[in-house]
C-alpha cells in the first residue's frame, strides 16, 4: 500500500513540474519584447525571411541602405553565403529613419540581475527535488537567470554545492541559448562566481554577445548586442 502512494506521489510531482515547465515556456515565447525590441521606439515587421523582397529597390536605395549600414558598422548579408531557413523569423524595418531609431535606442548592454527568491520555478525547481536529499547534510542547488531573445532565451545557470554546514564546496557556472534559435546567435564570453565572506552564498556572472539578422528595406545585416546576466546564490 505504501509503494502505490509513493508512486501515486511521485507521479503527482511530475506532472506538476511538467505542467509548471510548460506554462512557463508559453509565458516566456508568447513575450514578444525581447533584449533588442523591449527598449525601442521604432516601427519594425517582424516577417519570415522567405517574404523579405527587396526587388523593388533602385540604385539609389540600395546605395543608402548600404551607406546606413556602413554608418553603425554593419556589413550587408550575403544570404547565399548564410544558407539560412526560409523560415527564419527576422526584423525588417521599410525607413532608414527607423532603423537608425532602432540602433540608436539599442546599443547600451542588457543587464538582467535575479535575486535568489526570485528564481524561476519549473525545470530548476524540479532539479533541486531531485538532487537534493532533505536531510542535514551536502546538497546541489540551480540558480538561474535569463534574458529573452525573441522566440529564444539567454539563460544563465549556475550549479552550486553545499556541504553539511552550508557552506559552498563547490560551483559550475554556464550560460545556454535555448528555443527558436533562427537567425540568431549567442557567443559567451565569461561565466564565474564569487562567494561572499561567510563562503554560504554568492552571486553568479555570466555575458556575452547576442547576434540577430535583421533587414532594411530588404537587405539583411546582422546586429549583435553586449548581455550581462547575474544570479544571488
Amino acid at each position: 500500500m505504501k509503494k502505490k502512494v509513493l508512486i501515486s506521489f511521485f507521479s503527482i510531482i511530475l506532472f506538476l513540474s511538467a505542467l509548471n515547465i510548460g506554462i512557463a515556456a508559453k509565458d516566456t515565447y508568447a513575450n514578444s519584447e525581447d533584449l533588442f525590441t523591449a527598449d525601442t521606439t521604432a516601427d519594425f515587421e517582424a516577417e519570415k525571411l522567405k517574404d523579405i523582397d527587396n526587388e523593388h529597390l533602385t540604385k539609389e536605395e540600395t546605395k543608402e541602405v548600404k551607406e546606413t549600414f556602413n554608418e553603425y558598422g554593419l556589413e550587408p548579408l550575403d544570404l547565399k553565403k548564410e544558407d539560412l531557413p526560409a523560415n527564419t523569423e527576422v526584423l525588417n524595418f521599410d525607413s532608414v529613419e527607423e532603423f537608425k531609431k532602432f540602433m540608436d535606442e539599442t546599443q547600451e548592454p542588457i543587464k538582467v540581475d535575479v535575486d535568489e527568491d526570485e528564481t524561476p520555478t519549473g525545470t530548476t525547481a524540479f532539479v533541486n527535488f531531485l538532487t537534493s536529499n532533505n536531510k542535514a547534510s551536502a546538497a546541489t542547488k540551480t540558480y538561474k537567470s535569463t534574458a529573452n531573445a525573441g522566440f529564444s532565451t539567454i539563460n544563465l545557470y549556475a550549479k552550486v554545492d553545499r556541504n553539511k554546514s552550508g557552506k559552498v564546496t563547490s560551483t559550475h557556472v554556464y550560460t545556454t541559448h535555448t528555443g527558436v534559435t533562427l537567425g540568431i546567435a549567442w557567443n559567451q564570453s565569461y561565466a564565474y562566481a564569487k562567494l561572499n565572506s561567510t563562503k554560504k552564498g554568492g552571486k553568479a556572472y555570466g555575458g556575452g554577445t547576442c547576434s540577430r539578422v535583421i533587414f532594411l528595406q530588404g537587405i539583411g545585416t546582422i546586429t549583435s548586442r553586449n548581455v550581462s546576466l547575474s544570479v544571488k546564490f
